[in-house]
């Protein structure tokens, strides 16, 4: 819960819309798919019935994402908190050469290209896709509660003023640090943890 002494103002930044997918994908087991956020959990099942999708080993970014997986679809092998920790964990550890990437049209390059260089092949599935909708902010406004960094860049489109910029971990802190001065990064990527550090701030 945020600080009650504090002036709050919630707006998206993003939209999401979810993408039809073919019912071949998920005719054979696959062995190895990667899931990176929520958005693509909530796109594969409203595409497919739980009992379609025959994962042998999923892995997954962050917690919220994990506890989705194992309450919808079926039980997660391995997470980290952002998609190049994974990356760099499945290079050592994949079970096989290949992955099925379930991701957004604006993902980030890290995870791909990691594995690709090194012959880990990735076929990469957009499930959703991931919309702007910036928004111009009052410049009384002194910190901004990022959780992506496409929801920075979409931020970026209408507003110009700085402010203190609390992020969800580090791949959101890195685009961040591109328009901001003041970086903060929780100590672990949820929501929780980022409410907790705006509180810490504003002690």
């Amino acid at each position: 819960m945020v600080n009650e002494t504090l002036g709050i103002q919630s707006k998206d930044f993003i939209k999401i819309s979810l993408n039809r997918m073919k019912p071949q994908l998920v005719r054979q087991p696959i062995q190895n798919v990667i899931i990176t956020s929520k958005n693509s959990v909530e796109a594969l099942l409203q595409n497919f019935s739980a009992v379609e999708l025959q994962f042998k080993n999923i892995y997954c970014v962050g917690r919220r994402t994990k506890r989705l997986v194992e309450k919808r679809i079926g039980a997660v092998k391995h997470t980290e908190p952002n998609a190049k920790k994974l990356a760099e964990y499945l290079v050592e550890y994949i079970d096989g050469t290949e992955v099925t990437y379930f991701c957004s049209d604006l993902r980030l390059d890290a995870l791909p290209n990691i594995l690709t260089k090194n012959n880990i092949t990735v076929n990469e599935i957009e499930a959703y896709q991931t919309k702007y909708s910036a928004v111009k902010i009052d410049d009384s406004v002194e910190g901004v509660m990022f959780y992506s960094p496409s929801t920075v860049q979409s931020y970026r489109q209408e507003n110009n003023a700085e402010v203190i910029a609390f992020c969800i971990g580090e791949t959101t802190a890195q685009e961040a640090k591109k328009h901001f001065k003041d970086i903060r990064i929780s100590k672990v990527p949820t929501v929780e943890s980022v409410i907790e550090l705006v509180n810490e701030h504003y002690i």
